[in-house]
């Protein structure tokens, strides 16, 4: 792949120099008059062309390092650059600029990774191919970038995912395999001993199944994060059904549910599944890392954000509190603030991933606020839905 992009680019970059003038300097004039129309005027017109049609930044200088022209991608990721500008003033990257002088001494293409850091830090495939051309004024250099940022924050993504989820699911895997062995050698005759491993393994063996199908949820919800949800979502009827629902759960720990619903139909655009399981992880979060024989107040209320209008959906509880050092990364995948309470109480670490995600799509947002022996309060905010 790489050979054929820098093939591309070089062909690319013939036929640009086509375009602005092969001929040595001298051997013909910059301007050309045929039956009334400006050939430099039109060549230039041309090759302006060929760099705005291209998907990829482009930058075209020349031979003093003078950015002749810049098509708009480039504009987009160097905001500083300027027509007429050296090209150092846009990139200070040394590596771009030891490419040019390499391009210019050796007049063959130049690959180097860049990492430009302003006005938002990326990473940039940088190609500098020379032009056939020689002329002053003219384009020396093409300069085509690719911006392979995402790429790589994707990459280090799985990478991360992969190594959290490994981790999760070999440390219950392990406690199974050595009750196995254990009840298949020591306490083969141990009533006892099998009754209480026999419990331990099956707690082991609904963790992984819980955290296989949290994984299930969150691959399912990135799939779809691009794609607008086109359903209509009553608030006040999904939050008494999940209400409703997690009601077994809050009473095991004696744990009181308040709902203060707003007046009238409330709706919202939106997945209805998603919102269901939007509230279920919210919610469920307040009841198990609440205080036991405690109290979570949940509050449907709508607000306005510029012309915006929003449904609020504010569930608080009276529990221990979160730290502030933890709230930006509660949404990561796999964080915790507490491995272990987190582990006892059936939680994998995914629930507000999941949640975080479904906003994205849903056009929300989430808003966190706690303090330590004061509980926690998660905002949940959809924008509401006028159709009729």
């Amino acid at each position: 792949m790489a050979t054929a992009l820098k093939n591309g680019l070089r062909n690319l970059a013939g036929r640009l120099g086509a375009l602005v003038g092969t001929d040595s300097i001298g051997s013909r004039s910059r301007r050309q008059h045929d039956n009334g129309v400006d050939r430099d005027s039109a060549s230039t017109t041309a090759w302006h062309g060929v760099l705005d049609a291209l998907p990829d930044p482009a930058i075209a200088i020349d031979h003093d390092r003078v950015v002749l022209y810049a098509n708009r991608h480039a504009i987009d990721i160097f905001g500083a650059i300027r027509r007429g500008w050296p090209i150092s003033l846009a990139s200070r990257a040394p590596e771009l600029d030891e490419a040019i002088e390499r391009a210019l001494a050796t007049l063959a293409p130049q690959n180097v990774a860049l990492r430009e850091r302003m006005p938002v830090e990326r990473r940039l495939d940088a190609s500098v191919a020379p032009l056939r051309t020689g002329e002053a004024g003219l384009p020396a250099l093409l300069i085509v970038l690719h911006d392979s940022s995402e790429r790589d924050r994707l990459a280090q993504m799985r990478a991360d995912f992969v190594a959290h989820a490994s981790h999760e699911l070999r440390t219950p895997l392990a406690s199974l395999r050595g009750f196995i062995e254990t009840l298949q050698g020591a306490a083969k005759d141990d009533a006892a001993a099998r009754e209480r491993f026999l419990g331990i393994m099956s707690a082991e063996a609904l963790r992984m199944t819980r955290i296989l199908d949290d994984l299930l949820s969150l691959t399912r919800v990135e799939m779809r994060v691009h794609i607008p949800p086109t359903g209509r979502v009553e608030i006040n009827e999904v939050v008494g059904e999940v209400v409703e629902s997690l009601e077994p759960l809050a009473s095991a720990v004696a744990t009181t549910i308040q709902v203060e619903t707003a007046p009238g139909e409330h709706f919202v655009r939106g997945d209805r599944d998603e919102v269901v399981q939007l509230f279920v992880n919210i919610l469920q979060n307040a009841i198990k890392y609440g205080r036991q024989q405690g109290s979570v107040v949940v509050r449907v209320t709508e607000c306005v954000d510029g012309k915006q209008r929003y449904i609020e959906i504010a569930v608080t509880d009276n529990g221990p509190g979160i730290a502030e050092e933890h709230l930006p990364r509660l949404t990561e995948r796999f964080y915790r603030v507490d491995d272990k309470s987190s582990r006892e109480k059936g939680g994998t670490g995914l629930g507000l991933a999941i949640v975080k995600h479904i906003l994205t799509r849903h056009q929300g947002y989430l808003k966190i606020a706690s303090k330590l022996g004061q509980g926690s309060t998660f905002t949940i905010g959809l924008p509401v839905d006028n159709r009729k």
